[in-house]
């Protein structure tokens, strides 16, 4: 798919979100501090590896953000003792460090010649 239609599918998803979500909440102040929690759980701990660690992938990123938002969006909805921002946040930064290290013993990993 063209880069372009991607880019312009994801922006109408966006808009249809956020003019749904500003229905819902009717405050402002509600839309801003969703705004902020989402930016806390999903990328947050993407930009602090990218700024002080010495390898960084884009598959670690990618995983942080979509896992640290699906707890935080879960543990919104399910009751739970410890706030839904603190889960999504530990999550997110314990993701990208896993999936990060992962990719990282991948890369270092020696390659198999066939021999024909």
């Amino acid at each position: 798919m063209n880069h372009t239609i991607t880019i312009k599918i994801a922006a109408i998803i966006i808009t249809l979100i956020s003019v749904f979500m500003a229905f819902i909440k009717g405050n402002i102040y509600h839309l801003a501090t969703e705004a902020a929690t989402v930016t806390l759980v999903s990328l947050v701990s993407p930009f602090l590896f990218a700024m002080f660690a010495k390898f960084n992938s884009r598959t670690a990123a990618i995983f942080s953000m979509a896992s640290g938002l699906i707890t935080w969006i879960v543990f919104s909805i399910v009751p739970w003792s410890v706030p839904a921002q603190l889960l999504g946040f530990t999550v997110s930064f314990t993701v990208y460090f896993i999936v990060n290290q992962l990719v990282k013993n991948q890369l270092r990993a020696p390659i198999k010649l066939s021999s024909e």
